[in-house]
């Protein structure tokens, strides 16, 4: 569906970006750093494994103790997987649901962005509605607006744990 193609599109550059422990952003800004296709180092792997007390995210939890310990992760589009999901409105908002249950497990120990949560979002609905303008999609606008909806209200219940899952 148009709104999950432009995620992708959106947060996987076609470029390489080597993020390092202090850069700002490396966290809504980039959010290819992920499990779905990546090469851990023996030794940081046996160091700072995937945590199993949080729901989901465990990567990106991985990667702030990473960060943090000194290390880098780089991001490299030319090490492709094919990955996706064809979420649904509930199975989005199911899904952002756990990740807003992640933040409270810990997930939020990452760096905060410098730009305001609405700016970034401004900015992220833009690109949206010029990439669906751009791929001839602009009748999926009103599907994205409230699979957009849908997955920040999610993340909201789940970070305030005002809805909780098993």
């Amino acid at each position: 569906k148009p709104p999950e193609k432009f995620w992708y599109v959106y947060y996987f550059p076609e470029h390489r970006i080597v993020v390092k422990c202090g850069d700002s952003d490396y966290y809504r800004d980039n959010v290819f750093i992920s499990n779905v296709n990546s090469a851990i180092r023996k030794d940081v792997w046996q160091r700072f494994k995937f945590s199993e007390t949080i729901i989901t995210a465990e990567d990106k939890e991985f990667a702030n103790r990473v960060l943090s310990g000194g290390w880098n992760i780089a991001y490299e589009p030319e090490a492709a997987a094919y990955h996706a999901h064809d979420y649904n409105l509930w199975s989005a908002f199911q899904r952002s649901l756990d990740f807003g249950i992640a933040l409270r497990q810990g997930v939020s120990g990452l760096p905060k962005s410098h730009k305001s949560i609405i700016r970034k979002g401004f900015e992220y609905l833009s690109g949206e509605l010029k990439y669906l303008n751009a791929t001839s999609c602009l009748k999926w606008l009103p599907y994205c607006i409230i699979y957009e909806m849908s997955i920040y209200l999610g993340q909201l219940l789940g970070k305030i744990g005002l809805v909780r899952r098993n």
